[in-house]
């Protein structure tokens, strides 16, 4: 990735909006679908199964764990790959009059 292109151009950052989009999505659908089967059993229409609702509670709750740490995993990542890019253009000389390198304690 060059210098000039801004990172929402990129796949990485494309694949990682879809993704986040469609988590988010599924957990909207899940909340309205266990509204709509509790208010029908506070209605009197039906009795919710407790299972189902256990299940569906269960699923959200994984659903915003395993995003979480994709999340983090995802910036995690590309912090460390960004470092090591770094190193690379500086030991091959690619990148060696661009920046000043970090002070002492700085990270890069």
């Amino acid at each position: 990735m060059s210098a000039a292109r801004p990172p929402w151009k990129t796949k990485k950052w494309t694949a990682y909006l879809i993704a986040e989009a469609t988590w988010k999505v599924v957990l909207f659908y899940l909340i309205f679908r266990l509204m709509d089967v509790v208010e029908a059993s506070m209605d009197g229409d039906k009795v919710a199964d407790p299972k189902i609702l256990l299940s569906a509670l269960t699923v959200m709750l994984a659903m915003v764990i395993v995003a979480g740490f994709m999340e983090a995993v995802a910036i995690g990542g590309q912090a460390v790959l960004d470092k090591y890019v770094r190193v690379a253009q500086i030991t091959t000389g690619a990148g060696a009059g661009d920046e000043e390198p970090p002070a002492d304690g700085d990270v890069a």
